[in-house]
Order: C-alpha cells, then sequence, then structure tokens
C-alpha cells in the first residue's frame, strides 16, 4: 500500500512527457497604475529541477489583455521554452477580502441569533410573571406592605424586559441590514472571483536544481488613480505647502499587499510596433469663464510677478517620496513606499509629493457685486512643478477653508488659487449722490453717475488689494461714455474694466472714487444705464 502511494506521488509531480510540475509561490510584487488600467508584476518563485518544467500560475484576471503578457527570467537557471494561457473552469480560490467578508456574516448571523435567544427569554419570563400575579393563593391574608413591594417588583421587571426587547429589536434591525450588506457584497465578490480564473502555463528547461524565479507582467484595466491636492498656508507672507496625493483604485479581484507602486500619467500600448507621431496641430479657443475667474487672471503679468517676488522665498524646498521620471508629456511617479490596494474597487489615498512653494498673496475684491474679500495665493513658474488638473483641499492659518481647482492647462504665467473670504479686510460701495444727477442740454441729455469705495485693513499684518470696478461700454456712436475721476485706477478701454492695486497697512483706510458721465439723444431710452 505505501509502494502504491509513492507511486501516485510521483506520477502527480511528474507529467507523461517527463515534465516536472514544481508549486509556484505566487504575489504581486510591483504595479505601474494609468488614468485608466495598470501593469502588474507578479513574482513567482518555485523550484526548478533540471530538465522540462511546467509552471502554472494561477490568480491571473480573466479580463487581461492577453497581448500584454511578458515573462523575464531574472538569472539564468532556465531557458523559457513555451507559454501558453487558458480559462480556469474548475474555480478559484476565494479572495482573502471575500473570506473576511464570510468571516464577518458568519459571525453576525451568530450574534442574531443570540440576540432572538436572550428576546425569547425575556418573553418567557414575561409570561411567567404574568402567571404568577396571583400572589399567595386565594385563602391567604396578605399584608399590605408585602402586596405594595411585590407590587413594586413586578411593575420594575416588567419595565426592564420591555426596555430591554425594544433594545434587542435595535439591534436585530441593524443587524439585519449588516447581513444583508454582507450577503450582497459576497455575491459580487463571488462573482468578481469566478472570473479570476486565468491560468498562465509557462514551460522551462532548466539548467540545474536551484530556488528560482519567474516575473510575469500583464495589462488589467480594471484599474485607474486620480489626483488631489492639499493646500496649506500658516499666513500671509509664509511660503505655501503643497501637497501632492492620489487615489488609486482597482478591481481585478486581487488584492495589491505591499507592491512597489508606480504612478503614470502615460497611455500603455503592447505589440511589435513602434509607435507613430501624428501631426500635433492648435486651435483657437474662446475662453469660456465667470467674471471673478476672469478678474482674478487677467493680470499684467509684469505687475503680478514683480507682486509675486515681494512676498516669495528665493528657492523651493520639496520633500520627495519619490522619484519623478518625465517622458516629454507623460510623467512617472515611482514612490518610495510599498503599498497595499484591496480589489475591492475602494479608493486608497497615496501621498506623492510635498512641495514648499513660494507663493505672493493678494486680496481681491469686486464692490459692485460682492462686499465679500478673497484672498488668493499666486504661483509663478507654475509649470516647474509637474502639476496635474485636480481639486485641492485649502487649509490656512490651521483651518480648512473649503476647495479650489489646480489647473496647470492655463496659459497665463501666474496660477491664482483662491483661499476664501477673509472677515479682517471690510469693503463699503455707496453711490455718492452729489454726483448722481441727470440735465438735459439742447438734444443731448447727461447723466453722471459717482460711486466711493472703502477698504479697510482690521487685520494685523499689511496686504496688498486688487479692487475692480467697471464703466459702461458705448454700443453705438450715440451714446458716449467720459471718465472723470478715476483715483489713480487703470482703465481698460476695451473691457471697461478698472483695476487699482494697493497695499494697506494695519488698521489702515484705503478710499477710492470712481465718476463717469454719459451723454445721449433725450429721445432715446439707455438700457442698463
Amino acid at each position: 500500500m505505501r509502494l502504491f502511494f509513492s507511486i501516485a506521488a510521483a506520477l502527480f509531480v511528474v507529467h507523461a512527457h517527463g515534465q516536472y510540475l514544481p508549486k509556484a509561490d505566487q504575489r504581486v510584487d510591483a504595479v505601474t497604475v494609468y488614468f485608466r488600467g495598470a501593469l502588474i508584476t507578479q513574482k513567482a518563485t518555485f523550484d526548478l529541477r533540471t530538465g522540462e518544467n511546467e509552471l502554472r500560475l494561477t490568480g491571473i484576471p480573466a479580463s487581461i489583455d492577453v497581448n500584454s503578457i511578458g515573462l523575464n527570467a531574472p538569472n539564468d537557471d532556465y531557458l523559457i521554452t513555451g507559454m501558453r494561457h487558458e480559462l480556469n473552469h474548475d474555480g478559484g480560490l476565494m479572495h482573502p477580502l471575500g473570506r473576511a467578508k464570510k468571516d464577518s456574516l458568519e459571525l453576525a448571523r451568530f450574534t442574531m441569533g443570540a440576540k432572538q435567544a436572550m428576546r425569547m427569554a425575556y418573553t418567557e419570563e414575561l409570561l411567567m410573571l404574568q402567571a404568577n400575579r396571583t400572589i399567595g393563593g386565594k385563602n391567604s391574608v396578605l399584608l399590605a406592605e408585602d402586596l405594595a413591594e411585590m407590587a413594586d417588583f413586578y411593575r420594575e421587571r416588567v419595565k426592564e424586559i420591555n426596555y430591554r426587547t425594544l433594545e434587542i429589536n435595535d439591534e436585530e434591525r441593524e443587524l439585519n441590514k449588516r447581513i444583508q450588506r454582507l450577503e450582497r457584497e459576497l455575491r459580487d465578490m463571488k462573482a468578481l472571483t469566478d472570473r479570476n480564473n486565468r491560468v498562465l502555463i509557462v514551460t522551462l528547461r532548466g539548467k540545474k536544481n536551484a530556488k528560482s524565479e519567474l516575473f510575469v507582467t500583464y495589462f488589467a484595466h480594471e484599474a485607474g488613480w486620480e489626483v488631489f491636492y492639499d493646500l496649506r498656508s500658516d499666513g500671509v507672507g509664509e511660503p505655501a505647502q503643497l501637497v501632492s496625493k492620489a487615489r488609486v483604485r482597482q478591481h481585478t479581484g486581487a488584492d495589491w499587499a505591499g507592491v512597489k507602486l508606480s504612478l503614470s500619467t502615460g497611455t500603455p500600448s503592447f505589440g511589435g510596433q513602434p509607435p507613430v507621431l501624428q501631426p500635433w496641430r492648435l486651435y483657437i479657443m474662446e475662453p469660456v469663464q465667470t467674471a471673478r475667474n476672469e478678474a482674478m487672471r487677467s493680470q499684467a503679468p509684469s505687475a503680478a510677478k514683480a507682486f509675486a517676488d515681494d512676498a516669495m522665498a528665493e528657492m523651493v524646498e520639496e520633500t520627495f517620496v519619490f522619484t519623478e521620471q518625465r517622458q516629454q508629456l507623460n510623467t512617472r511617479f515611482t514612490l518610495s513606499s510599498t503599498y497595499s490596494i484591496t480589489g475591492d474597487n475602494r479608493a486608497h489615498e497615496v501621498e506623492v509629493k510635498t512641495m514648499s512653494i513660494p507663493v505672493g498673496y493678494r486680496h481681491f475684491v469686486v464692490p459692485k457685486l460682492s462686499e465679500d474679500v478673497y484672498l488668493t495665493a499666486e504661483m509663478t513658474d507654475w509649470d516647474q512643478y509637474n502639476l496635474l488638473p485636480g481639486d485641492a483641499s485649502i487649509y490656512f492659518e490651521g483651518s480648512y477653508v473649503g476647495k479650489s481647482p489646480i489647473n496647470p492647462q492655463i496659459t497665463t504665467d501666474t496660477m491664482s488659487i483662491s483661499l476664501g473670504k477673509d472677515r479682517n479686510v471690510t469693503v463699503q460701495y455707496e453711490q455718492v449722490k452729489d454726483f448722481t444727477k441727470t440735465s438735459t442740454i439742447g438734444a443731448k441729455r447727461r447723466t453722471t453717475r459717482g460711486y466711493r469705495i472703502k477698504v479697510m485693513n482690521t487685520g494685523v499684518k499689511p496686504i496688498r488689494v486688487r479692487i475692480e470696478d467697471q464703466l459702461p461700454l458705448s454700443t453705438t456712436s450715440d451714446i458716449e461714455v467720459e471718465l472723470e475721476e478715476l483715483s489713480g485706477g487703470k482703465h481698460n478701454a476695451s473691457s471697461g474694466k478698472i483695476t487699482w492695486d494697493e497695499a494697506i497697512e494695519p488698521g489702515r483706510l484705503v478710499e477710492k472714487l470712481l465718476k463717469y458721465q454719459v451723454r445721449y439723444p433725450r429721445k432715446k431710452v439707455i438700457s442698463g444705464l
């Protein structure tokens, strides 16, 4: 009998053609995640034998791009003589996350049974109390003290039983929700596991008996990443800390445990032919943006840079947790730490890099539209930081103030990021009655308008403020607009915009006066005046 089992074992490990079937210890070793998809490197460690070996690698997603499969032998212990792949219709092992969910489901069901048993016990106790309400028998004489004591006991115990029953009912409802959720997630996980059954069969010709390795790469579509930021500032005059982060997701059906992770902005391609450049054409596009965004961005480059230089440090300090390799328009971030990404499509946040960026701070207000004053951080030469489009969570002086987009695709040399409203700067916008009048001279009617703008710095630090207003624009030669008072502002004749850039010390008030006159035929009615 012992000889029979020895022969069976030998037949199990030796193929009919003399091939040895080594058992491989497999794990995902490294992953490059693209915006859509991931190139996965799987490491297999096995006992190599001299001669023919057939290595069967499992746990590979069935939906991979089969044209992307690559094999890499890290040493010369063997030659790769063949490779084929097939679907494993016998089913695969349960996903590790699925096993954890299964354990949680069993625990929830056990807890539900315990709750039901406790509720049944309370029900039986209540029935027993109700059946024994006849105290002492029919012929017994009860003292008033005994009756009061028994009544108190009955009342308190019934109240306690009813209260605990209500608690158990609430706990059962929550357990039911948890059980239903776990059952649903397990069904989804089983469907994912069922399709995670591709088997890669590699034939090797071993040169010697050795502990050897094989690296397999393949591309899976069910993965991706997106960038987001944290922007932190300790106050006006301080550099900003910009933390670049990524949300990584994958739904391949297998966890990536402690993998070397890279993030790429490129587009992978697989095949034997090199890529071919296509013509690169530029087109004019009219920007569509709000008046506020336009006002924040439409600033003279020289003035913006001069202002930024006043508040900037001379050097940029960067704390790198990655290696950055720029490939023309493609960038790869190789993170220095290892990460674990579960295969359930849940977002995992990873930190890419932290940069100390010199910024200029400017307050911005359009008092005609709103008396709210916004603080903005302005970055010049921002393209050197290799930023990607994404939302930034803004933290100013230790407080969260909201989100703001980072758009490195702008064509201006200064990027402005809103840091929210500053309550330490107040604004008043009022019409000056002495300058507001309408008169008629001959065939013409003259309307004069005057506005006073007051900006007060109630904070403890000096600030720079950009104030914006506007003159009306004439759409016909019959309407003439004449600027009479500007208080040192700059007038853009084509847009009608008026801009004041002011430095305001703490506790100081700046006042601006805008006055203009509109002349038009007295028999005409002017819209918008």
